[in-house]
């Protein structure tokens, strides 16, 4: 099995994060439903979880205080993702959840975190 570098498993995590922050809300229907159901489910699995973690904290990319975090939204979204039926995955019930708006706050607390932990580097990088 091949694996991947701890440094491309944090571009990873960012953009896990970005596709869950309230930014998305900014966009269009079609893109909020793509960027939530499409890219932030899948994501969210494998880069938010504990081993890929793990390997950003020994890799000294996130603190420890980000890597609670971000346990914290994997479960909150995972629990989320499983008990929305097809017809809850809509843009327009996103824009009005509590929860959804409570794990795109987590996820836009997390970037906050990153970007005074990692400094101007990674707004460059990831184009903040």
């Amino acid at each position: 099995m091949m694996s991947i570098s701890a440094s491309e498993s944090f571009g990873y995590f960012v953009s896990t994060l970005k596709s869950s922050s309230g930014q998305v809300l900014r966009m269009e229907d079609q893109v909020v439903e793509y960027m939530i159901f499409e890219e932030f489910e899948c994501n969210a699995i494998t880069f938010l979880h504990e081993n890929t973690l793990d390997i950003l904290l020994t890799s000294k990319y996130i603190p420890k205080s980000i890597y609670w975090l971000a346990q914290r939204l994997r479960v909150k979204a995972l629990d989320k993702f499983s008990r929305s039926d097809a017809l809850l995955r809509t843009a327009r019930v996103v824009r009005q959840d509590r929860e959804w708006l409570d794990i795109m706050g987590l996820s836009d607390q997390i970037l906050g975190q990153l970007i005074a932990h990692s400094g101007a580097e990674i707004r460059r990088q990831f184009q903040f």
